[in-house]
This record gives structure tokens, sequence and C-alpha cells, in this order.
């Protein structure tokens, strides 16, 4: 694994929690969990030992107040 990108998400292999890279430096990488919990400074070495980045999967799209959006059947297509 090379050093991700910040914004990248990573998994802990130890207890499974998820990381986001928040800035990196010459010499370290600041992560933050996603529930703001915890924070951690590493350095590449334990980077790549400890952590496996993850694929990001995008939210389903929903309409303007959060709800998922119906649309109406189309001509010559059946309601299920």
């Amino acid at each position: 694994m090379i050093i991700p990108e910040e914004g990248k998400m990573l998994k802990y292999r130890l207890n499974g929690n998820t990381f986001e890279v928040k800035k990196i430096t010459n010499q370290f990488v600041i992560l933050h969990s996603v529930d703001g919990s915890t924070q951690i400074l590493t350095g590449e070495k334990s980077l790549v030992n400890s952590f496996e980045e993850i694929q990001q999967i995008d939210p389903p799209r929903v309409g303007m107040r959060g709800q998922k959006r119906n649309f109406p059947n189309r001509p010559g297509t059946k309601s299920g």
C-alpha cells in the first residue's frame, strides 16, 4: 500500500475502526476516526502495517428533504 491521499478512508486492522486521512506531512500521517472519538499520528511504516485502504461507497441519492425519490412509471412499463 502506498500512502493514500488526504480524504481517503482506512480501516484499522486490529479492531476494524474506520479513519479518514486528514493531513500528510513529510514524516507523519494524521488520521481522524469517522465517529470523531480518536485521532492517530503515525509514520509510513506503521500505516502500511496497521491499516488497509477501503473503497468509499457513494450514498444513495435522495430528494431535497432526505427522502428517496419516487419516479412515476414511464409509458410502456408495468408498475409492480
